[in-house]
């Protein structure tokens, strides 16, 4: 269950006023380096196919600890919808958990 309450959500707003921070400060910035990578990572990221190259890393390592990690990522990718957002997530956003995800507004399965 997702924290609630006055300091949850203040946490929430602190995250968001980041990311959007970030957000605009990486679009501001003129670097042909982000622009022909970016795109790509980006693309990479769909559909969780990079998470599933950073597992497949891990998992190649002779280190039980990154090989247990790799795995329980898998695992935990499973159970994310189409956009890459949690049920919870959906549920914390204030959509319905079958329902589409407020960010991407996608019908998740």
């Amino acid at each position: 269950m997702p924290p609630t309450g006055p300091s949850a959500t203040s946490l929430r707003r602190q995250i968001d006023a980041a990311d959007r921070a970030i957000l605009t400060r990486v679009a501001a910035t003129d670097s042909v380096f982000l622009d022909q990578v970016m795109p790509r990572l980006s693309r990479a990221a769909n559909h969780g196919v990079l998470w599933i190259a950073i597992a497949a890393g891990l998992a190649a390592t002779r280190r039980l600890r990154a090989r247990r990690a790799a795995l329980r990522g898998l695992a935990g990718h499973q159970g994310f919808g189409c956009c890459g957002h949690s049920p919870g997530a959906a549920v914390a956003a204030g959509s319905s958990p079958t329902g589409g995800c407020r960010p991407c507004s996608a019908k998740c399965s």
